[in-house]
């Protein structure tokens, strides 16, 4: 089995060397605290010792010796820190370190395309929504328009066939509202026009008799 040893050298309060104390701990269980709770998605992660040598790795970690010199270097003001690494368009890598009490430091690379991916996808749905609902309120905004207009329009229509006989009869009678109103008008006005025709035919007719 593969092991990690970590050595300490053991001396009492007057500086006298004891001994040289040695503990072997089993890979697979520094592993398993790196890894930490696994989503179901493979992390990359890599553990550095006090000297900034690798004791473990989870995943594929790709980092440069200048990233890793830019992160030993920086002055950690708290115990979780970050910094974007930018690459080529749509690439980079996203690296968080922690940095514990024993010099230990902990480094997460996420690319970077994996962290935008998810804003993308919500841009686009919202986009979607934001295009149906456009598609909605012009088909409503369509359909009010032709209910507000077709009487107008009926109305106009039966205007024009005027002398003709009949104009105003063709006039739906089911309208409980302002258009109803103005058929209605429209029909008394129509039908008192008719009767003033009828009687000046009338009048020219007895004229001509006498």
């Amino acid at each position: 089995q593969q092991f990690i040893s970590f050595a300490r050298k053991l001396y009492n309060n007057s500086d006298k060397y004891y001994g040289l104390l040695m503990l072997n701990v089993k890979a697979s269980a520094i592993e398993n605290l790196v890894r930490g709770e696994s989503d179901g998605k493979e992390k990359n992660r890599l553990l550095l010792g006090a000297g900034g040598r690798t004791i473990a790795t989870i995943g594929k970690p790709t980092i440069g010796e200048a990233e890793l010199q830019l992160i030993t270097n920086k002055d950690i003001a708290s115990n979780s820190n970050y910094i974007h690494l930018p690459g080529s368009p749509g690439e980079g890598n996203l690296l968080v370190w922690s940095k514990v009490r024993s010099d230990w430091m902990l480094i997460e690379i996420t690319p970077w395309n994996e962290i935008v991916h998810g804003s993308i996808r919500l841009a686009y749905i919202l986009v979607t929504i934001g295009l149906t609902a456009i598609c909605i309120t012009a088909f409503f905004t369509l359909f009010l328009s032709k209910q507000f207009t077709k009487p107008i329009r009926l109305l106009l229509a039966r205007m024009g066939r005027v002398p003709a006989t009949g104009a105003a009869m063709d006039l739906p009678t089911d309208y409980m509202n302002e258009f109803g109103s103005l058929f209605n008008g429209y029909r008394r006005q129509m039908e008192r026009i008719d009767e003033l025709l009828h009687s000046l035919q009338s009048q020219h007719k007895r004229q001509r008799e006498a």
